[in-house]
């Protein structure tokens, strides 16, 4: 019982954060991926591997990080009243 209470919010708070991170990365490399596409019409230095690696990466990110779950490791606290003389 006590662990699907936990269990709960996790998912919650693990959906949330999975939305940040795709946004994160949809910003961030979104834009470098743009950056490159831009540089790469009046620049023949940068070649068309560099723009397909980023583009593989993005998408493998875009694949894994909706696949994270949460882990729910505990730590269990005893209390006593007369807690000094546990020790």
């Amino acid at each position: 019982m006590a662990a699907n209470r936990a269990e709960t919010p996790a998912r919650e708070r693990t959906q949330i954060e999975i939305g940040a991170a795709l946004a994160a990365v949809e910003r961030d490399l979104g834009q470098e991926q743009d950056r490159l596409i831009s540089l790469a019409r009046v620049n023949p230095a940068v070649r068309e591997e560099e723009i397909q690696a980023l583009a593989k990466e993005l998408e493998a990110l875009r694949s894994a990080i909706p696949m994270a779950t949460p882990r729910l490791d505990a730590v269990r606290f005893i209390c006593s009243p007369d807690f000094l003389r546990l020790a």
